[in-house]
């Protein structure tokens, strides 16, 4: 062994391993940078792969040694490299097992072959040439260590021959190479991938590469499974993203796709029952089909691509109140309307509050905007007397004031104390019409210093406060009435529809444009107006028990006191933009389908609440605004119209006010 062969062998070997260990560097300090050095990482990476092989190595180690030890003897060269050729070119041992394991499972010659066991209920075959089956397809495999049923989640033709990728129902104990002779069944599923890695109790991870023919993916479809060989259990698609698997040498591309689990559908009921537990790894997922929709007057809306229709429980989204969601037009109002006349519809008693002046002409057959302004312009002839009135004056309860405020409040509860008592169901109010003042600052020579403009804000707290004392009022004295005919043994009879919960509406406050109603403090103009936003919210949060509650519709989610929105159980989440919005939903939702609001085409909510019956958020397609109308036409008919004859004379408005700090809390 000549020292110069030695040395030479020991370069080669070096030499070799710091191109590597270069090459190596370069793929981890470029792999998550952009452009040329993103690409330059995934080639050195490539490389570094087949460079750093067990064979590549052997073989170098080999080649360098021989050298060094017989570089003077070139027979002994030659035969270590003829050796070298027959074992890692020719492969014998490989060639002579390959042969041995043919003979023994005698596989037929149009059997598939095993390439790859991705999970125990996985595997990846290649089929023979000319074979070719579908995604959907149910096979039926054979092989020496039994017979198992598989359905295609993914095919892929290479060449001449076919790739499959096949779900299991149940493992089947194979290893790569095997060959398995394999029938195709009649029919197909619509398979659109199988169960990943990353699913949960609640979410659904789907791996897929290609979908059955007739399928069409997208958000909101549902998917089905199952997860204790009974029914199939059903799964919301909610989100999609394209990732790259495998190693760098055989990358591939697959559709992540995520679906929230809904449960098996009780068409009894009409809602979702829930399943506990999750799928196996590698449980074929299919699209799920759920019949056509027809319109039912009975249901708000029905799950997308299916015939399964949520309803609306009205004395739930009273009592426990409702928020409707959503940007400028994308139906809210069309929505709010519906929800209105049921209530109506149900015997409820509604106060809408527009700032917007829309819902007189929406609901023109029952409450015109003619009506609307007749009421409104009653009340300021009431008060204008004092409206720029500066002297001081006392009230009933030895408060001290001036301009019209006291008079307005008289005047509005004598209105909604008519309204109670009344026929009429509806009553429509703009809050921004009234002409209202109030003392700002102190008192000279028994005048006030200054009258200041109420805002809707403090109007619409008025109101909220003056409805929750009748709503109170009322339940107190029927519970009293009650009692009364208890003791002399007679039956009782409650006033109003109750509803299948148990849970009794008596009268709603909606609150249009709630953001300009009800706003956030930093939304607010001054400290009145914080402190009228406190009140209303309060009168809201007493008022279920007495079966009092508001729906809050807005698009500005980020403007509306969270006092309010917090104590909605019931959501309909509209298309919004908005990151604070979409954050505050989330709360309610779940990070999947605040993911989804900003892309929900018009006429779809993700819904959630007892008032729906929903045990998880589901996107929902709302009834169309045609059907509405041309249904509601009929049922309205019966609902009583609104007249200043129906709300009666009043009684010259000497309601006396209520004082505001004296709230039961």
């Amino acid at each position: 062994m000549s020292t110069t062969a030695v040395s030479v062998g020991q370069a080669v070997l070096l030499g070799y391993a710091a191109v590597l260990l270069f090459i190596a560097i370069v793929a981890i300090s470029f792999k998550d940078k952009p452009g040329r050095r993103h690409r330059l990482a995934m080639t050195s990476s490539v490389a570094a792969g087949s460079l750093g092989r067990a064979t590549v190595v052997f073989s170098l180690l080999l080649f360098a040694t021989a050298y060094a030890a017989f570089a003077d003897q070139p027979d002994k060269l030659a035969t270590l490299f003829l050796t070298w050729v027959v074992i890692f070119v020719w492969r014998p041992v490989e060639r002579l097992i390959e042969v041995r394991r043919r003979l023994t499972v005698h596989a037929p010659a149009d059997a598939m072959v095993i390439e790859r066991v991705e999970e125990p209920a996985i595997l990846v075959v290649r089929l023979p040439p000319g074979r070719t089956v579908t995604v959907g397809s149910q096979l039926t495999l054979e092989s020496v260590s039994g017979i198992a049923q598989a359905t295609v989640v993914d095919a892929t033709l290479l060449l001449v021959r076919q790739t499959a990728r096949l779900a299991l129902k149940r493992p089947l104990p194979v290893a790569v190479g095997d060959a398995i002779a394999f029938t195709e069944a009649k029919g197909e599923l619509q398979a659109v991938g199988h169960v990943s890695s990353g699913t949960t109790l609640q979410r659904l991870v789907i791996e897929q590469t290609a979908v059955g023919p007739g399928v069409v993916m997208e958000e909101g479809m549902l998917v089905e499974t199952s997860t204790d060989g009974r029914e199939p259990v059903l799964h919301q698609v909610v989100s999609a993203e394209v990732k790259s698997l495998g190693e760098p040498e055989a990358r591939r591309d697959v559709i992540e796709v995520g679906a929230r689990k809904l449960g098996r559908w009780d068409s009894a009921r009409s809602t979702f029952e829930v399943v506990p537990w999750l799928p196996a790894p590698g449980t074929t997922v299919s699209a799920h089909s759920g019949g056509e929709w027809t319109f039912t007057a009975d249901k708000i809306g029905h799950v997308p691509g299916t015939g399964y229709g949520l309803g609306l429980e009205v004395h739930m989204a009273v009592t426990h109140n409702t928020a409707i969601l959503g940007i400028l037009g994308i139906g809210k109002t069309t929505l709010a309307s519906e929800v209105i006349r049921r209530m109506l519809a149900e015997g409820v008693k509604v106060v809408v509050l527009d700032p917007t002046d829309r819902y007189a002409v929406e609901f023109a057959d029952i409450c015109d905007r003619a009506t609307q302004r007749e009421i409104e312009i009653s009340i300021d002839e009431l008060v204008s007397g004092q409206l720029n009135d500066t002297a001081m004056r006392t009230t009933d309860r030895g408060h001290q004031e001036a301009g019209n405020r006291g008079e307005f409040e008289a005047a509005i509860r004598d209105l909604l104390k008519r309204f109670w008592d009344g026929d009429a169901r509806l009553l429509v109010l703009n809050p921004s019409a009234f002409a209202v003042t109030r003392m700002d600052g102190g008192v000279y020579s028994g005048n006030a210093n200054r009258l200041v403009a109420f805002t809707a804000v403090e109007v619409t707290q008025l109101i909220a406060q003056a409805l929750l004392d009748l709503a109170r009022d009322s339940s107190e004295s029927e519970e009293t009435s009650s009692q009364s005919i208890a003791a002399d043994g007679e039956a009782s009879t409650p006033t109003g529809t109750s509803s299948q919960s148990g849970e009794t509406a008596r009268i709603c406050l909606v609150l249009e444009e709630a953001h300009s109603l009800v706003p956030e403090s930093n939304s607010s103009a001054g400290f009145a107006e914080k402190d009228a936003v406190v009140r209303t919210a309060r009168a809201i949060m007493q008022g279920r028990k007495y079966g009092y509650g508001c729906i809050v519709i807005t698009q500005r989610t980020a403007n509306v006191t969270k006092s309010i929105l917090n104590q909605c159980n019931s959501i309909f989440a509209m298309r919004i933009y908005d990151a604070t919005g979409m954050e505050f939903l989330q709360n309610y939702v779940g990070h999947d389908y605040a993911g989804l609001l900003s892309a929900l085409p018009p006429r779809e909510a993700v819904v959630f609440g007892r008032a729906l019956n929903c045990e998880s958020p589901v996107v929902l397609r709302l009834n169309d605004a045609s059907d509405v109308r041309a249904h509601w036409a009929g049922v309205d008919s019966s609902v009583p119209k609104t007249s200043m004859s129906a709300l009666g004379d009043g009684d010259d408005g000497d309601s006396a006010p209520v004082d505001d700090d004296a709230i039961p809390f």
